[in-house]
C-alpha cells in the first residue's frame, strides 16, 4: 500500500496510477472503521483507544494527521456492514492495537470499580460515628475492621491510581487522561476521607473505652461503699448487743435475757468475718479501677475497713469475759431461786404445822368437853378440828409441791458456797415435813375416833335439863372450800392473809411455791417454766377450779371491786393475768415468777378488772 494515499500526488504517473483509486478508498475503509472504535464506548473501544495511544509512536501520529485531513474532504462512504469487509491487513492491525491497549484499560476500569465500592464503604464509616452516636465499646470495636479495611483499600487505590495516570497520559488521549486524573482525585479524596473516619472511630472505641471504665470504677466504688456500709452495720450490732449484755449483768437483768443478747452477739460474731471478707473484696476491686475516676474514695473505704476489723477483733475478745458473767449471773440467780424455792418450802411446811397444832389444840377441847359430859361443846369443837386438818391437808400438798420444787432448784452435784444455805434450809424443811405428815395421820385417827365416839353418845333423855341435854353431832369433817377465813402465810416475812374459802387459799399456796421459776411463753410446768396465765390456771387447778388458758379469757366469776380484793383474786388485762395474794401484793409470772405491788397498768394493755373465779 502507498504511504501517499491521504494527499492527491502532483506527479502525472501518480495520478495516472491504476492502483490509486483502489488505495484511496480502502484507506476511507480503514478510517471510518477506525474512526467508529476510536469513537465507540465499548471495551474493545476502549482497549482500541489505548493500543493506538501505546504504539504510535510521535512520528506516526504526525504522519497520520494529513492523512485525516485528507480523508475529512473527500465524501464519506458507506461503513461497512461487518468487519469482514475491511481489508485484512487493516482488521490485523486494530486487533493487535487491542491486545497492546488492554492491560491499562482493564486496570483503569479496575480502579474505578474499585473506587466505586469504596465510596459507599467509607459513606458507611462515617455514619458510624456521628455527634449524635452513642454506641457500646464492644459494638465500635465489632465495625472498627471494616473501617480499617476502607482505608486501606483507599490508600492502595490511590496509590494504584499515582502508578497509572502516568502511563494513561503517556497514551496522549484526553479522555482517559481525565477519567485517570478524576480516579486519581477521588481515590486520594476518599483515602482522606478513610482516614478521617478511621481516626474518628478509634477515638470514639477509646473514649467509650474511658466511659466504660468510669462506669465500672463508679460502679465498683457505690457496691464497695454498699458493702462497708454493710459491715459497719454488723460491727455496731455487735457492739449493741455487748453493750446491751454489759448493762444486763450490771443491773441484774434476768440470766436468761442477758444470755440470750450474748447469744445473738457470738451469733453475729461468727457470721462477721464473711461481711468482713466480701466488703474487703469490694474495697480492692473498687481500689484496682481508681485509675479511671482519680479523687474517689478508695483510700477512706480501707480506712474504714481497718477500724472494722479492729473493732471486731476487740469485741470478740470481749466475750469470753461476758461468758464467765454471765455464768455467774445465771449461777447467782439459781441460786436465788434455790433459796427462794425453799423459803417457800419452808413457809408452806411452817403453815402445815400451825394448822396441825390448831387441829391438835380443837381435837384436845373436844375430848375435854366430852369428858366433862357436854356433847354441843365437844360436838363444835371437834367440827373446828376437822376443819382444820381439812386445811393442814391441803398445806400439806402444797408444801409437798413446794419440796419438789425447791429440790429441782438444787444444782446437781455438790453443793457449792452458793447454795449450801439453801441446801440446809431444804433438808430442814424435809424433816420438818416428814415428821407434819406423821403428824397429820396421828391427828385423822383422833379425829375419827372422836367423831364415832360422839356419834355412838345417847341422846338425853326429856327429864335432861336442855341446858346439858346433848344434840346430834355435827359431821366430823367440814366439806372441802366451805372453810371461811382460810389463813394463808406468805413467803418472806409478809405476813399471814386470809383467803376467803379454801380453794383460794390453795391456788395461793400453789402460786407462791413456783417464786423464782423462769417464764416461758405457753409454759405451764412447775418447776420449768410459767407464763401468766399458765401459772394461774396451774395453780386454780391445784385446787379443782379449771380456768381458760388464755390471759383474757380468764375474766371468771364474780367481778370486785379493788376495796374488796381478797387473796387468790385475778388481776387481768388483754393480755396478761396476776393473783392477789393479800396485803396489797400479787403474784405473776414476770421474769421470774415473782411478787409485786398490785396495779392497774402493764405495757399499755386494757385492764379488764379484778375477778374471784371462786365465788
Amino acid at each position: 500500500m502507498r504511504r501517499d494515499f491521504y494527499a492527491p500526488s502532483t506527479s502525472d504517473e501518480e495520478q495516472t496510477a491504476p492502483l490509486a483509486d483502489d488505495d484511496l478508498q480502502r484507506g476511507r475503509q480503514a478510517v471510518a472503521h477506525a474512526r467508529r472504535l476510536l469513537r465507540g464506548d465499548t471495551d474493545t473501544a476502549r482497549r482500541t483507544r489505548v493500543g493506538l495511544a501505546v504504539i504510535g509512536s510521535i512520528g506516526a501520529l504526525a504522519a497520520a494527521a494529513p492523512m485525516l485531513a485528507a480523508v475529512q474532504e473527500q465524501p464519506q462512504a458507506p461503513a461497512p456492514e461487518s468487519p469482514a469487509a475491511s481489508p485484512p491487513e487493516t482488521t490485523s492491525g486494530v486487533a493487535n492495537s487491542s491486545a497492546t491497549l488492554n492491560p491499562v484499560v482493564t486496570k483503569l476500569d479496575q480502579g474505578e470499580e474499585l473506587l466505586r465500592t469504596l465510596a459507599r464503604s467509607v459513606e458507611a464509616a462515617e455514619k458510624t460515628v456521628t455527634p449524635t452516636t452513642r454506641n457500646s465499646a464492644t459494638a465500635l470495636e465489632k465495625a472498627l475492621p471494616a473501617i480499617t479495611e476502607a482505608k486501606d483499600k483507599a490508600t492502595s487505590a490511590a496509590a494504584m491510581l499515582d502508578e497509572l495516570l502516568p502511563a494513561v497520559e503517556q497514551l496522549g488521549d484526553i479522555e482517559l487522561s481525565q477519567r485517570a486524573t478524576a480516579a486519581r482525585q477521588t481515590a486520594t479524596t476518599l483515602a482522606a476521607r478513610a482516614s478521617t473516619a478511621w481516626d474518628r472511630h478509634r477515638k470514639a472505641v477509646d473514649d467509650a473505652h474511658q466511659t466504660q471504665r468510669v462506669a465500672d470504677a463508679r460502679a465498683a466504688d457505690t457496691a464497695a461503699t454498699r458493702a462497708v456500709a454493710t459491715a459497719e452495720d454488723t460491727v455496731r450490732g455487735i457492739r449493741e448487743l455487748l453493750t446491751g449484755v454489759a448493762t444486763g449483768l450490771r443491773d441484774r437483768k434476768p440470766a436468761l435475757q442477758v444470755e440470750g443478747l450474748l447469744t445473738q452477739a457470738r451469733t453475729s460474731l461468727d457470721e462477721a468475718p464473711a461481711t468482713i471478707t466480701a466488703a474487703r473484696k469490694a474495697v480492692e476491686a473498687a481500689q484496682s479501677t481508681s485509675d479511671a475516676q482519680p479523687g474517689r474514695t478508695a483510700k477512706s473505704l480501707l480506712d474504714r475497713m481497718q477500724h472494722l476489723e479492729q473493732a471486731l477483733t476487740m469485741a470478740r475478745a470481749e466475750v469470753p469475759a461476758l461468758l464467765d458473767k454471765v455464768a455467774r449471773l445465771r449461777q447467782s440467780e439459781t441460786a436465788d431461786l434455790a433459796a427462794t424455792a425453799a423459803q417457800v418450802a419452808a413457809d408452806a411446811v411452817t403453815s402445815t404445822r400451825q394448822a396441825l397444832d390448831s387441829a391438835s389444840s380443837h381435837l384436845d377441847n373436844a375430848q375435854t368437853q366430852r369428858a366433862a359430859q357436854d356433847p354441843a361443846a365437844a360436838v363444835r369443837a371437834t367440827a373446828v378440828a376437822a376443819a382444820r386438818l381439812n386445811q393442814a391437808h391441803q398445806l400439806q400438798a402444797t408444801a409437798d409441791q413446794a419440796l419438789r420444787t425447791a429440790e429441782g432448784a438444787q444444782p446437781a452435784g455438790p453443793a457449792t458456797a452458793e447454795f449450801s444455805g439453801p441446801a440446809r434450809a431444804l433438808t430442814t424443811a424435809t424433816t420438818a415435813n416428814t415428821a407434819n405428815t406423821e403428824r397429820l395421820a396421828s391427828l385423822d385417827q383422833r379425829l375419827q375416833a372422836l367423831a364415832e365416839s360422839l356419834a355412838s353418845q345417847p341422846v338425853p333423855t326429856a327429864h335432861t335439863s336442855p341446858s346439858t341435854a346433848p344434840t346430834r353431832p355435827a359431821p366430823a369433817v367440814a366439806p372441802a372450800g366451805q372453810a371461811a377465813g382460810v389463813t394463808v402465810q406468805l413467803p418472806g416475812g409478809r405476813g399471814t392473809v386470809q383467803a376467803p374459802n379454801a380453794k383460794a387459799a390453795s391456788a395461793v399456796r400453789s402460786a407462791l411455791s413456783q417464786l423464782g421459776v423462769r417464764y416461758v411463753w405457753g409454759g405451764q410446768q412447775p418447776g420449768r417454766g410459767f407464763d401468766c396465765s399458765g401459772l394461774t390456771s396451774w395453780a386454780y387447778r391445784q385446787a379443782g377450779v379449771h380456768l381458760p388458758r388464755v390471759s383474757r379469757a380468764q375474766t371468771v366469776g364474780a367481778r370486785v371491786q379493788a376495796g374488796d380484793l381478797k387473796p387468790g383474786d385475778l388481776v387481768v388485762w388483754a393480755g396478761h393475768v396476776a393473783m392477789y395474794v393479800g396485803n396489797g401484793l400479787m403474784v405473776e409470772a414476770g421474769s421470774p415468777v415473782q411478787i409485786s405491788r398490785v396495779r392497774t397498768t402493764n405495757l399499755k394493755m386494757k385492764f379488764l378488772g379484778f375477778y374471784r373465779p371462786t365465788s
